[in-house]
């Protein structure tokens, strides 16, 4: 069976597709079609990627395509994950592929909904025709790495910190991360390993704030690595701690350590998924929030041999 699916979004977004597609079988063909940074961590789970700002692809979303091809003109199953509202991409989906199933669905669930997104896209998948069984999918995200990093380990990191996310009401406020790594000091550090700020092209105008908040830390700052560093980092590291972001996402993936703060994000449907994940939910970032991180990274933290 050869199946197109196409979903847009961040990060995170993208990454909502692997429990389902670590469980499919080996015979369904998989072409899939997303946005970077998503498509560089979707290689082991699918046969083909394609970028959805390249390669003539703009044209489903014209309300009067102008004619051309896409890049795949033939496929069992087509699956878009999108919001539709004007209509045009399925229609026009139907358009370039009449001969095929083609499934529209919205890229998220209701906000009501009491379910995983991950949960979501497995049955969005399932009821379009793909052989797999969602409970299967999220359990198999949860008893080890989903993505297989052939990245070579840098070293050994303690705590890595990643104070952003894509979108600033989910995010605690930068004095609270100044707080939180000097609380935090040697914890995960042990051994001569360095704690790391990682910051992302989102956290980059907060550079001067934690310039000075790192004056005199052994805490080394690390400005919007490239995948392949930021793999690398992610795996090198004692436990990760951030946002509801989709570093957090990746990172849970990965199989490291993973402590996830929710602020306003609800996460029933976006709790990160991996074999060591932690999540606090709270809005206040204050001293009580501090106290129930560092009880909490006792229980993220391996144990040194």
């Amino acid at each position: 069976m050869k199946v197109l699916i196409i979903r847009g979004g961040a990060l995170g977004d993208t990454l909502m597709l692997l429990p389902a597609l670590s469980v499919l079988p080996p015979d369904v063909e998989i072409t899939f079609v997303g946005r970077e940074p998503g498509l560089g961590f979707m290689g082991d789970h699918v046969d083909v990627c394609m970028d959805l700002e390249r390669s003539g692809w703009h044209r489903l979303f014209q309300a009067a395509p102008s004619g051309g091809r896409l890049p795949i003109e033939h496929a069992d199953r087509v699956i878009a994950f999108f919001a539709d509202q004007s209509g045009d991409l399925g229609r026009n989906l139907k358009g370039f592929f009449p001969q095929s199933g083609v499934h529209t669905f919205p890229s998220f669930p209701p906000r009501s909904a009491t379910f995983h997104v991950a949960r979501y896209v497995a049955r969005c998948l399932y009821s379009a025709g793909l052989p797999l069984n969602e409970d299967q999918a999220m359990e198999n995200s949860l008893n080890g790495p989903l993505i297989k990093s052939g990245v070579p380990v840098e070293g050994r990191y303690g705590v890595v910190f990643h104070p952003g996310s894509g979108d600033v009401k989910k995010n605690h406020p930068p004095p609270f991360w100044c707080r939180l790594m000097e609380v935090l000091g040697g914890r995960g550090g042990e051994g001569g390993c360095r704690h790391v700020l990682l910051l992302g092209p989102a956290e980059t105008q907060l550079r001067p704030v934690f310039d000075q908040c790192l004056k005199g830390s052994d805490t080394k700052m690390m400005n919007c690595p490239s995948i392949e560093r930021l793999m690398a980092t992610l795996k090198s590291a004692r436990f990760f701690i951030s946002h509801d972001s989709g570093v957090s996402h990746l990172s849970a993936m990965l199989g490291t350590p993973t402590l996830a703060l929710f602020r306003t994000s609800d996460p029933v449907q976006w709790r990160p998924l991996g074999p060591s994940v932690q999540v606090i939910t709270r809005s206040d970032s204050g001293d009580e929030l501090l106290d129930v991180i560092m009880k909490t990274t006792a229980s993220l933290l391996p144990r040194e041999k």
